[in-house]
């Protein structure tokens, strides 16, 4: 199987811009995964969503962003006070494929993720209840 070398270089590049990125985040959220007690299974969303890694908050609240497969949307959730809910991140059609989130250490959540149509590496976090978008690099 060929691959062309231009659609080579063009993974290479969004690969690269992601781990730059999920290493940024990971720094703002480097303690964040304490005091871990076991395993449980709990049913959050309806729809087929992708993997995703689940983020714990300074209060250790779980909070994940996944692609729901169904809408072709990214979703954040969170679980606050024993209840699950979540929101649309971003509503472009084929957006979030590829993501992660981390928390700062103002307890503030950070997502980047992949727009695939537009080639862009986005990067959004959230003050008070108002999400604020960025664009980080758009890949040729």
């Amino acid at each position: 199987m060929r691959i062309k070398l231009s659609k080579l270089i063009r993974f290479k590049s969004i690969t690269s811009s992601l781990i730059l990125c999920l290493t940024f985040l990971f720094i703002l959220n480097a303690n964040a995964l304490a005091d871990y007690t076991g395993w449980y299974n709990e049913h959050v969303y309806g729809s087929r969503l992708t993997t995703s890694r689940i983020c714990l908050d300074g209060n250790s609240n779980p909070h994940f962003v996944s692609f729901c497969v169904s809408s072709k949307t990214l979703r954040y959730f969170s679980k606050i006070n024993g209840q699950w809910s979540w929101e649309v991140l971003d509503d472009d059609r084929w957006v979030g494929y590829y993501h992660d989130i981390r928390f700062d250490d103002q307890n503030k959540p950070h997502v980047v993720y992949y727009d695939y149509y537009r080639g862009i590496v986005k990067y959004a976090y959230k003050i008070d209840e108002t999400w604020v978008f960025e664009q980080i690099e758009q890949v040729e």
